[in-house]
């Protein structure tokens, strides 16, 4: 079982933190084979050196897309999105997600893990305890239970095993395609409708705490303990007629 992880996003590192010494603390909480780590161009100019240190990385080095307001933003599409000032960082995260998932769609992995640079963890992710969940040939997605902003599923982290992971190579556009049939041009609210709306992955629920932003926790520990729950919701919101 070959397990891949996906970084995209911004590098945020915790004071006096290197990427170098980031790599090595995900290791101790994650076990993966593999790292796929999407890169703005300026990060890359930051961090290049320990960048080309890290080892069995794939690299995928890309500027910040020049958005066409026309095409994405919803003041020039009539797209809905609860905090318009937002949309340029959506179309951003998006895109980065796109990039790393073309990628580690590109090899052999099993299980594909999706994280921001800046999570912190409180407990080892346990993999074996998931890995029935994962070995099935639908799609399945397991995303720690939590962060469901406006109806959404929670999005800075979750484990994907190969056929969910197909899903997500092409994110952006479907992004967009999902924004104009009504749902909300919001990163949680488009997992879940993606997910499960459009695609109908086998979504589960675990425990599994995680901060960002250094001191902020997205996913809480729950009353779940070590139990796996499906999560059979779709998407609706008041959005949507």
């Amino acid at each position: 079982m070959k397990v891949c992880l996906n970084l995209s996003g911004q590098i945020r590192l915790s004071e006096n933190e290197s990427l170098l010494d980031k790599i090595e603390y995900l290791k101790k909480f994650i076990y993966f084979d593999r790292i796929y780590m999407h890169v703005w161009k300026k990060d890359y100019l930051k961090y290049k050196t320990q960048i080309h240190q890290i080892q069995n990385a794939k690299v995928i080095i890309v500027d910040v897309p020049d958005i066409d307001k026309k095409f994405f933003y919803p003041n020039s599409t009539k797209i809905i999105t609860p905090y318009p000032n937002k949309e340029r960082d959506y179309v951003c995260e998006f895109y980065a997600l796109q990039c790393v998932f073309q990628e580690s769609n590109l090899e052999d992995n099993d299980i594909h893990i999706r994280c921001r640079y800046d999570s912190i963890f409180t407990k080892q992710l346990n993999l074996n305890a998931l890995s029935d969940y994962l070995l099935k040939e639908e799609p399945v997605a397991i995303v720690p239970m939590g962060g469901d902003w406006h109806y959404g599923l929670g999005n800075v982290f979750y484990v994907m095993n190969k056929s969910a992971a197909w899903l997500m190579k092409s994110i952006l556009f479907d992004v967009y395609k999902m924004c104009k049939s009504g749902i909300p041009f919001h990163p949680e609210s488009l997992l879940r409708a993606h997910l499960k709306n459009y695609n109908d992955v086998r979504i589960y629920r675990m425990s599994f705490p995680v901060m960002i932003n250094q001191n902020n926790f997205y996913f809480n520990e729950t009353y779940l303990g070590d139990c796996i729950v499906e999560d059979k919701l779709k998407f609706i919101s008041e959005y949507l007629q």
